[in-house]
């Protein structure tokens, strides 16, 4: 039977009894289980063309991951499907979860996951019952928080979904401003790479790392790096489409930041992060 006919109510009940199902399997069963379940989703004809494996792409903010997200989409002649929500007032992206009906639903319909998701015990008990990898891509937490604020103050009125004061993002007051958010956010930032890190190291999926700052020097080599991370290494991802892309700096942060700003940021993260992704001392 096809999703779409069982109306909105009724694919909500079969997700939700799915992950019922699904909470109580070992990762290993509850993926063949969705297997079947995609299995009987694909149209007749179109099974060789259709099938595989789930596409999660996980990504730092402001890093072009709906830029790179959408051309992976376009590869494939599918498109993107955003599978996370933001719970309670906690700073963004700390606070980023992942309802299972939504990670099912674009799974089962051969979309592209995508979200902003952190490495919770919860997000990533849910993943590895889908799925039994996922990409991660990073980026320099300094460059993040520098787009981060721009992303904050040009959402004005409606900054605070973010869990930030409103009354600290001002464009006329930078200084000020990046003091607030290197105490609160930029902490938020260097725990979401690191909390991958740990799960690549242990965690029940595997991980494969891409960075934006390939992206940016050699976009042809990351997108060889992404198919192969998918296991499809002959893809080809050449689609122009970009969303959310402003300057495509990786050490703007070193013109934004006063010296004593610098200093508290080169020391906030760990010396192992930076030598795995490659990232500046100073």
């Amino acid at each position: 039977m096809r999703l779409r006919r069982l109306g909105r109510a009724g694919v909500s009940l079969a997700l939700g009894t799915t992950w019922a199902l699904f909470s109580m399997l070992e990762p290993a069963k509850a993926r063949s289980l969705l297997w079947g379940l995609y299995l009987l989703t694909r149209k007749r004809g179109s099974m060789n063309s259709q099938l595989r494996r789930p596409i999660i792409f996980i990504a730092i903010p402001k890093s072009a991951s709906k830029t790179i997200a959408n051309r992976l989409a376009h590869a494939m002649k599918s498109s993107v499907h955003l599978v996370g929500i933001k719970r309670g007032k906690g700073l963004w992206p700390g606070n980023t979860a992942i309802p299972f009906g939504k990670l099912l639903l674009a799974v089962i319909k051969g979309k592209v996951a995508h979200e902003h998701l952190v490495a919770d015990k919860e997000t990533v008990a849910k993943l590895s019952r889908v799925a039994s990898s996922v990409v991660v891509h990073v980026r320099d937490p300094r460059q993040v928080l520098i787009s981060m604020a721009h992303h904050f103050i040009e959402a004005g009125a409606e900054v605070a979904r973010f869990g930030v004061n409103p009354k600290k993002i001002d464009r006329d007051n930078m200084t000020e401003m990046f003091d607030y958010l290197i105490e609160t956010v930029f902490p938020v930032l260097v725990k979401y790479v690191n909390d991958w890190v740990n799960v690549s190291r242990g965690g029940p999926v595997e991980v494969a790392f891409l960075q934006y700052e390939q992206f940016t020097v050699n976009p042809s080599a990351y997108f060889s790096a992404l198919a192969k991370a998918i296991g499809d290494p002959d893809l080809k991802i050449t689609s122009g489409y970009s969303q959310h892309y402003r300057k495509g700096k990786i050490d703007e942060w070193r013109d934004v930041l006063t010296n004593r700003q610098q200093v508290i940021v080169n020391s906030g993260i760990p010396r192992e992060l930076r030598e795995q992704f490659g990232w500046p001392a100073t």
